[in-house]
Order: C-alpha cells, then structure tokens, then sequence
C-alpha cells in the first residue's frame, strides 16, 4: 500500500512539474517534427530571452520585425512571444522535457530596426547577428550560454553576470565592460575608442582600447589589453588581486 501511494506522490510530482503552462500530458510528448512558428510583432527597442533558447538578430529596416521560431512542433509551439512597453520578451515555456534532448536548442530568428538592450536568461544564447548598429546598446549576459555579437554603436556596455563567454566585435566609441561572476568576455576585436572596464569577475577580460582605457580590477580575474590608448595613459584602480597586461 506504502509503495502505491509513494509512486502516485511521485506521479503527482512530475505533472505539478509542468505547472499551468502546458497540459500534463504534453509531459510526456516527445520534440516532435522539426518545423517553423511565425510571430508578427508591434515596434520593440530591447529584447529580454529566457531559457533554452538561441537567438539569431537582423536588422532589415526594410523588413518587418518579426520573430520565426525553429525546432520541435511540439516544442515551439509552447514558446511565449510578446511585446510589452516596447520589450520582445520570448519565453520558452516547456517545463517537461524527460523525453527530450536539451541539446537540442529552440533556433529564434528576429528581425529587428532599433535595437537599445539585450537581456538572456537561463540557457539563452545569441549564435550570430548581423552588425548591430545603435546610438546606445545595453547587454544583460545573465546565462549559461554562449553569446556571440558584432556591433557598432555609440555607448555599448555589457553586463556580465554569469558563467556563458561573450564573445564581440565591431566598434564603439565608448565601451564599457562589466565582468561579475566566472564568465569569460572576449572583446579583443572589439575597438572600444573610450574603453572603462570594471572586473569583479575571476575569469579573463579582453579588450582593444584606442584613445583611453580605465581599468578597474575588484577580484582575481586579469584584464587583457590589446593596444596602447594613444590619448592618455592607461589608468588602472586594484582592490582585488587580478592584473592588467598589455598582450
């Protein structure tokens, strides 16, 4: 009688694990046949990305903005897309993926004209994206994931708050890196003519000034130079033990 009541418990379980998102007996379908979803969107400025999905990014002005979702049937279509304040916020929703291979990856296709912020949740990830032209651009790393960027903007500042490698090219005239927790961020091919990088991180920071560098290293994380600043000299402020060297 214990071990009936144990595995009913235990039952109960997984379907209170698929919570109100999806009906429980989507727990236990698999992926499905690979296919498309597409989502017209309202104008957006910034995108924010949860979970297990990877972002692919145009800007086509002359394109609507739109999102195409890739992967499983049943699998995508349990993807949330919304626009909310002028926020594309995506949300994979899938709770109950027993019987699903997680390396196995929601593609998210976006086309997009303005382009001001950047936040990834979770297991978000950003495989490749066209230039990324903007006055102003925030990015908010806070996944697992691996990021990969081309930009060229006017103010570009990424926040790094977790363990994924941001990797990120193109230019911008006034860069600002910010490193927490054990993530790694790769900007060697990134001109930043302004560069003030702040490391409270204990991985590696790579950056490519041009005019200034102002360097802040709070942990034991090392930030890596790739070219002298021709304006002033390299300005450095340590209260942890990491370096920072000229490569």
């Amino acid at each position: 009688m214990k071990k009936h009541v144990y595995i009913l418990l235990i039952i109960g379980f997984f379907f209170s694990a698929c919570k109100d998102k999806i009906g429980p007996e989507e727990c236990f379908m698999a992926a499905g046949k690979n296919g498309s979803r597409e989502v017209t969107v309202s104008n957006f400025q910034s995108i924010i990305a949860s979970d297990r999905l990877v972002l692919r990014i145009t800007q086509d002005t002359a394109q609507p903005q739109k999102v195409v979702l890739r992967g499983g049937g049943n699998v995508i279509k349990n993807v949330s897309v919304a626009v909310d304040n002028g926020q594309l916020i995506i949300d994979d929703r899938n709770v109950c993926n027993w019987t699903r291979d997680f390396s196995k990856k929601i593609i998210v296709e976006i086309n997009c004209k303005i382009l001001h912020g950047i936040t990834l949740n979770d297991a978000a990830e950003i495989e490749f994206t066209d230039t990324l032209q903007s006055d102003s651009l925030v990015v908010y790393q806070r996944s697992a994931g691996k990021v990969n960027l081309t930009v060229k903007a006017g103010k570009f500042e990424v926040n790094h708050e977790s363990t994924g490698v941001v990797d990120i090219n193109g230019y911008a005239a006034v860069f600002v890196p910010v490193m927490f927790d054990a993530g790694k961020l790769d900007a060697r091919n990134m001109q930043g003519d302004y560069t003030f990088a702040y490391h409270y991180g204990i991985n590696e920071l790579h950056v490519k000034p041009f005019k200034v560098l102002h360097a802040l290293v709070g942990n034991s994380g090392n930030i890596f130079y790739y070219a002298e600043p021709v304006e002033e000299p390299l300005k450095v402020e340590r209260i942890g033990s990491g370096n920072v060297e000229r490569k």
